[in-house]
């Protein structure tokens, strides 16, 4: 991947309209969230489902060569496609290991928590993408083979994921509405970066998850028999009791 490759995949939220409307929008929701108190608090509970939801759909479009969907309605949902909600449970668990970390062995060590963790974070979020499966994108199996199917481009990803990180410790100064834009520019231009690494070298067609099949004629009928067996059976046993209406209508 080169470097211009890179440049392109970061300001791809800014260049492609189906994806900067959504980001404007989650901006000002996020930003209106921020700034409305409790009410905040509960229009942030459902905003939140919808970008992290939003971002998964972004990576694995990029990854794919394919130009996401605008979000719908089923986004703002904390019920449906429960897997594509795993990157803030695995952000909140990363945030507390470093925090423990911080508290008992100090910042040095937390710096390199924070290195190890910025190195695989983006391969968790691209095998949960391609898989749709929390559990592989936790597997350090396949983590490796992720890095290692990526190749040497995949080092773009932790390396942006570090910067974006550092960014976002400074931009508070700038004011809420200015820093949310940064960040949510930052957010979305990650998810971006991470598919676009993983789009030339065609992983996704290795680890992809087959299309399921449905059951053959003969299974099928197989299953039809059987049950008509047992209904039967028992018909037969509620007229050997003397139960005819009831074996009948069985």
């Amino acid at each position: 991947m080169k470097l211009a490759d890179v440049i392109r995949a970061v300001f791809y939220p800014l260049t492609e309209s189906s994806v900067l409307v959504p980001m404007v929008v989650f901006w000002l929701l996020m930003t209106l969230a921020s700034m409305a108190g409790m009410l905040g608090l509960w229009l942030a509970i459902v905003i939140v489902p919808a970008v992290f939801r939003y971002q998964v759909m972004l990576l694995e479009a990029r990854s794919r060569e394919m130009t996401p969907e605008p979000p719908g309605i089923e986004f703002f949902s904390w019920t449906s496609n429960l897997w594509s909600l795993f990157p803030a449970v695995m952000a909140v668990c990363l945030v507390l290991v470093g925090y423990e970390i911080y508290r008992y062995a100090g910042s040095a060590a937390v710096l390199l928590f924070v290195a190890f963790a910025g190195s695989a974070y983006p391969a968790m979020l691209g095998v949960l993408a391609i898989t749709h499966s929390p559990l592989q994108s936790i597997n350090p199996v396949a983590i490796a083979r992720f890095i290692g199917g990526c190749g040497g481009g995949y080092w773009y990803a932790p390396t942006y994921l570090l910067f974006a990180a550092f960014v976002s410790l400074y931009v508070s100064a700038l004011g809420n509405l200015l820093a949310n834009l940064i960040e949510m520019f930052l957010l979305f231009s990650l998810h971006s970066l991470i598919g676009s690494v993983i789009q030339p070298v065609g992983i996704v067609d290795d680890i992809d998850i087959p299309i399921p099949t449905g059951k053959t004629a003969e299974v099928l009928d197989a299953e039809l028999e059987n049950k008509r067996t047992q209904a039967l059976n028992h018909a037969y046993g509620l007229v050997s009791r003397y139960n005819l209406a009831g074996g009948f209508s069985h």
